[in-house]
């Protein structure tokens, strides 16, 4: 929050550094994450979700609408981090996090897979890190998903997101349209068979 809070008194090159500190620590943090089971309990990990995620998404915000490409890459390891948690949000009790993240992933999905300079990317290997994050919620959490967002709502969202014309520079690449569309398909499956 601090680092929100400071941007607009910081010279570039500090804030620069600043960011880059905060991508390594979400980058640690995906890698620190992946031993945890959807029932092991984290209560720090919990804080820092709900603590990390809204200010460090406004600021992607914020920098992506000044045009400053640390936004893309600061959203690029947010949504990483997400997609590495998967699992664990699938835990119980999970659910207000998730209703945390799922707006942060749902929005990421507006922002082009790449940039026209080709230095900010907004990958996780070959895909889209919002179709990522979002693929590996819904096969995870999906009961935690649904508790955030109605399925007709989430469906609606990730058709529209699907369903643009399959560019990179101004929107998804059609295999990370794919992920979108095995995510609904995870949802409904799950709708589904709970209803039954």
């Amino acid at each position: 929050a601090s680092l929100v809070e400071g941007a607009a008194s910081t010279s570039s090159e500090e804030l620069a550094g600043r960011v880059r500190a905060l991508e390594a620590t979400l980058h640690a943090l995906s890698a620190a994450a992946k031993p945890l089971g959807r029932h092991q309990g984290c209560a720090p990990l919990s804080e820092a979700l709900s603590q990390l995620i809204p200010p460090t998404a406004e600021l992607s915000k914020s920098f992506m609408a000044s045009g400053i490409g640390l936004g893309r890459g600061l959203l690029c390891a947010l949504l990483i981090w997400i997609g590495s948690l998967a699992t664990w949000l699938g835990g119980p009790e999970r659910e207000p996090i998730v209703a945390c993240v799922l707006p942060v992933v749902l929005a990421s999905l507006d922002v082009s897979e790449e940039e026209r300079t080709g230095v900010w990317g907004l990958r996780s290997k070959q895909e889209h890190a919002g179709a990522v994050a979002i693929m590996k919620l819904c096969a995870a959490a999906p009961a935690a998903v649904l508790a955030a967002c109605s399925l007709d709502q989430i469906l609606e969202a990730l058709h529209a997101s699907a369903g643009r014309t399959s560019d990179v520079l101004s929107g998804l690449s059609s295999r990370s349209s794919a992920l979108l569309l095995v995510a609904a398909a995870d949802l409904v499956t799950h709708a589904s068979s709970v209803e039954h």
